[in-house]
């Protein structure tokens, strides 16, 4: 249930990938949490899987 107040997810599609200081790659942006103000304030990265599980 949303209303006043309430963040949504947006993953319509996929994001670019993620890099750490190291400029190592350690994932990809795979959705965004929009807040009310209609700013992205979290990102979910996935950051890869182990064989058999799937992503993380």
């Amino acid at each position: 249930m949303s209303g006043p107040g309430t963040s949504h997810a947006c993953q319509s599609y996929r994001y670019g990938p993620v890099y750490n200081d190291l400029n190592d790659k350690i994932g990809n942006i795979y959705g965004v949490i929009i807040a009310p103000d209609r700013k992205a304030t979290y990102a979910v990265v996935s950051v890869g899987g182990f064989p058999g599980m799937g992503k993380h």
